[in-house]
């Protein structure tokens, strides 16, 4: 238990500090794509060598936590004219002091749009709807807000729901590992979906190794920071920026699925297409053009009352042309023996009933055609689709 003595100390401690002022080091963080430093998170260093957790811990302790982040920040915002145009300055604060007016009075006269705060959850939140509040007043001055170490705990992704953030950074715990951790892939995935859906940037923290900045890249993780891309230093340096090789798409099933049958529908219309234009009489050729059917089969009873086909042969369909041929004209068509003298025939076996079965038949036989196409398509795409996922998964 900590006694009055401790507490004395521990003030007196802490104001000599605040006194002194607080060191700040930069540490980048790297968009993903394009390998370029987007923002640099500024954290607190302390010449006795001692943590900085320790020291917001026994500030927090008798009552001083918010003064040493104020000067905190103080000392970041000093660093700001030293990083390239357009770089922003990621600064952590707690929601109490997120919320205080000397933050915003801190902010004045700073280019608030290279301004980042990044939400901390040390302390809950007891009024979420007041924190929002002082929030959207600095976003109107264009501070972008970010949540801390999330999946660290519940009150970082109630953060996450409740506060709207511009961005979500990933904590270490979900991070480290994550090339061998098929849960934490998951987990990490979900979120990208989650960031996705929201419109919110994704920033994976902690990255240490190759593999663990692969395997994020590979999960569409946007940026990231951690030693093996830059370690945090209090001068700054220029070669930041690191080389990274193309990054692979990540396949969708779902959204693979979108595009295949469309494609696959217009391949085969394109296909069947010379049919069509042959029973349409959209040929130019300069010629009547037969187009040969296979003979088609009806059903028929034989006397055994099994079911058997019949063959029956049709005649090749003629395609009139623009070309003018003169030809005999048809003999007239026998009266159908249900009609009367002198009727059209009501059987199906005049002249436009045939030019009518003939395009209905041809017309068939590309939908299947299509059709058939379509699923060949499909089923070769869903079998690469499923070796390309299986290999990855290995």
């Amino acid at each position: 238990m900590r006694t009055a003595t401790d507490s004395a100390v521990a003030a007196r401690r802490v104001t000599e500090m605040l006194e002194h002022g607080v060191d700040v080091a930069l540490q980048p963080i790297i968009d993903l794509d394009r390998g370029e430093v987007v923002s640099v998170e500024a954290l607190a260093r302390f010449s006795d060598g001692r943590s900085p957790d320790e020291w917001f811990a026994e500030a927090a302790s008798v009552g001083l936590n918010q003064a040493l982040e104020l000067a905190a920040v103080r000392s970041a915002l000093g660093r700001l004219g030293e990083l390239p145009a357009g770089t922003r300055l990621a600064v952590n604060v707690s929601a109490a002091t997120a919320a205080s007016p000397e933050l915003a009075e801190l902010l004045d006269g700073v280019p608030a749009g290279r301004v980042v705060l990044e939400i901390t959850e040390h302390v809950a939140v007891a009024d979420y709807v007041a924190l929002a509040g002082a929030l959207e007043g600095l976003r109107a001055r264009g501070v972008h807000i970010a949540v801390d170490d999330a999946g660290a705990g519940f009150a970082s992704m109630r953060h996450v729901l409740r506060l709207h953030p511009d961005v979500v950074k990933l904590d270490i715990s979900l991070v480290r590992g994550i090339d061998a951790d098929p849960a934490h892939r998951a987990l990490v995935s979900a979120l990208v979906s989650f960031a996705r859906e929201t419109h919110t940037s994704l920033v994976a923290e902690g990255i240490e190794t190759a593999a663990e900045l692969e395997a994020a890249r590979a999960l569409g993780v946007g940026c990231a920071q951690g030693f093996h891309l830059g370690r945090p230093e209090q001068e700054r340096r220029t070669g930041w920026n690191v080389s990274l090789p193309r990054r692979k798409p990540v396949i969708r099933p779902g959204a693979v699925g979108r595009f295949v049958r469309p494609a696959a529908a217009l391949m085969a219309a394109a296909l069947a297409w010379p049919g069509i234009v042959a029973v349409a009489g959209l040929d130019r050729s300069g010629a009547d053009v037969p187009v040969e059917r296979p003979p088609a089969t009806a059903p028929r009873e034989d006397p055994g009352g099994s079911a058997s086909s019949a063959a029956t042969t049709r005649r090749p369909a003629t395609v009139r042309t623009s070309a003018p041929v003169h030809k005999a004209p048809p003999a007239p068509a026998p009266a159908a023996s249900t009609g009367t003298a002198g009727s059209e025939p009501t059987n199906g076996t005049g002249p436009v009933a045939g030019t009518v079965n003939t395009v209905l038949d041809v017309t068939d036989e590309a939908l299947g055609a299509v059709g058939g196409v379509v699923n060949a398509v499909d089923q070769t795409v869903g079998s690469l689709l499923g070796g390309v996922l299986g290999a990855r998964n290995r």
